[in-house]
């Protein structure tokens, strides 16, 4: 599936704006379609001409074009919003609870600590997972170093693991008898904390730290407030019961959101000007 949306970007890459207005529409409204969908189309292809294409705004392209070849007379009465929403995919891999979510520093992997002693890897843009790390128990914290190089995940297990974020390989262990609910990264990489407790992080180079990775825990653009995501006190999207978040982390105009489903949701906003 990964390969598929390579090749839209490439093929979107190529289409002049003015002069192929039409087809860059059809590219643009296929790489949303695509994305949406791409778990149900690797698990089930032929969903694809079923709930694949039933779903998707009535202004979609592509359910336009299944419109006019007769596909969808059986979907025409769902109840489907008329654009494309800021709902990006839905990453559902984990089968407990997701207890924590962190960004990258370039905000281009996702990553998801849950109940099902595992945390994931995704990339944002494609939805795939790149890898899976593996704790005894339950994990409830993962956080990245601030130069993106580094995953630590905390768990029931009594451990603080670090990961190479590229490759997935295990790089360090350390055991605590403290409550590992929450870790994070000291600004130089260097050492990592707990509650209660410091780690040293003996591979840690003196990279250059970005001032908004430094500062983004205490400006998220985007909160969630009861049942709405908000921005600037403006309420953007409603979120049913159902998408309603167990933990959050944001990457400048995307929210990573983690349910207690074990899905995990990534939306989309425009950017401001």
């Amino acid at each position: 599936m990964s390969e598929v949306l390579k090749a839209v970007a490439v093929l979107k890459e190529t289409i002049s704006t003015k002069n192929g207005e039409i087809l860059l529409a059809l590219v643009q409204d296929a790489r949303r379609f695509v994305i949406r969908n791409q778990y149900i189309i690797s698990k089930a292809p032929l969903q694809l001409y079923y709930s694949a294409v039933a779903f998707p705004p009535k202004r979609s392209v592509v359910r336009g074009l299944f419109e006019a070849g007769g596909q969808l007379e059986w979907a025409r009465l769902s109840q489907v919003q008329d654009e494309w929403d800021e709902l990006l995919q839905i990453l559902p891999d984990h089968s407990g609870s997701v207890y924590s979510v962190a960004f990258s520093p370039d905000g281009k992997i996702v990553a998801s600590a849950s109940d099902d002693t595992t945390v994931r890897l995704w990339g944002v843009t494609t939805g795939q997972i790149l890898n899976s790390l593996h704790h005894t128990d339950s994990v409830n914290s993962v956080v990245f170093s601030p130069d993106g190089k580094t995953v630590a995940s905390a768990s029931v297990d009594s451990t603080v693991r670090l990961w190479d974020a590229a490759t997935g390989a295990a790089i360090d262990i350390h055991h605590t008898d403290d409550y590992l609910g929450h870790l994070r990264f000291s600004t130089d990489g260097h050492y990592i904390y707990t509650h209660s407790q410091s780690f040293s992080i003996t591979h840690a180079t003196n990279s250059a730290i970005d001032d908004e990775y430094e500062h983004q825990d205490q400006h998220q653009e985007i909160l969630v407030e009861g049942e709405w995501l908000v921005r600037d006190g403006q309420r953007l999207v409603w979120l049913p019961s159902d998408y309603r978040p167990e933990c959050l982390a944001t990457a400048n105009n995307t929210i990573c959101l983690g349910h207690v489903s074990g899905n995990v949701s990534l939306f989309k906003f425009p950017t401001r000007f």
